[in-house]
């Protein structure tokens, strides 16, 4: 063994740490904040620790997906590591800017509102279909049909939370005691779209209150409030929801039947088709 062999022994720490800790991703609502921790050669792995103020989070691994109950709070991650033998070393800690909107989000509120009602397709605990329905004074739950209501309440009796998978929340109906009811939403971004427009339908100033973020939002989020917004609607009776086949599917079956009826024999070109998906125009508070 030589004495380099030996200084360089001598140099190897001994306890876990922290070189350096940098949270990256940008602070709006649908992004994905992740913690990147450099760490020594005792550390073996890290602990991952996030909060909302001072609210802990569910959250375990280095990765956050920001929802509509983050805007405008700061997140921020505790990153503890560990050694070969579970030893702790010290934490650090890395910080968000405050939670903003993408610029997009306040406009389609705003347009919803103005609208004076607005629906979207829902799953409860019990995997049956359900679609919530924002009207001018109350919030409803209603069978897939909408014809029956299951609960309602004013607004400001209503209150939402959010549960630890990216679609699932409960609706707490004040005016049927212990009334809790968990629902899932069909995908994140719709979640956070009923957030944050059942605080709008309570109080419609709320919207300008939203901080908002500079960049707009990623090319899949944008699609995902786009497809969104293609399956809820403004609320009709005669609203294809009671089908049992979702519009857009029931549309997209049809274009595709008309468009092989119309097909000639072989060699003929094929040209591309557009299936637009309908959705329904008129209001009913």
């Amino acid at each position: 063994e030589t004495d380099n062999d030996v200084a360089a022994q001598d140099e190897e720490p001994t306890d876990p740490a922290l070189l350096d800790l940098q949270l990256s991703g940008d602070a709006t609502m649908a992004a994905t904040l992740t913690a990147q921790a450099d760490k020594n050669a005792a550390a073996t792995s890290c602990t991952y620790t996030w909060f909302r103020g001072t609210t802990m989070l569910p959250a375990m691994t280095h990765k956050y997906r920001l929802t509509a109950a983050d805007v405008g709070h700061e997140i921020a991650v505790r990153v503890t590591p560990l050694g070969g033998d579970n030893s702790l070393g010290a934490a650090q800690v890395a910080r968000s800017a405050i939670v903003a909107v993408p610029p997009e989000v306040p406009h389609k509120l705003q347009e919803w509102l103005a609208q004076g009602s607005r629906q979207f397709p829902l799953v409860d605990a019990d995997n049956k279909d359900r679609v919530i329905l924002f009207t001018q004074k109350n919030l409803k739950v209603r069978d897939r049909g909408g014809k029956t209501t299951l609960y309602k309440d004013p607004y400001p009796l209503v209150s939402i939370e959010m549960l630890n998978d990216e679609t699932s929340f409960t609706l707490a109906f004040t005016s049927k005691k212990a009334a809790k009811l968990q629902l899932r939403a069909q995908q994140p971004l719709m979640r956070d779209l009923i957030y944050l427009l059942l605080q709008a339908f309570r109080d419609a100033s709320f919207i300008s209150t939203l901080p908002r973020a500079s960049k707009p939002m990623s090319h899949a989020a944008a699609l995902e409030m786009g497809n969104a917004d293609a399956k809820s609607g403004t609320f009709s009776p005669a609203s294809s929801m009671a089908s049992d086949r979702p519009p857009d599917l029931a549309e997209a079956v049809k274009a595709h039947t008309e468009g092989s009826s119309r097909r000639s024999g072989a060699g003929a070109p094929v040209g591309r088709r557009t299936l637009s998906f309908l959705r329904n125009s008129k209001a009913k508070g």
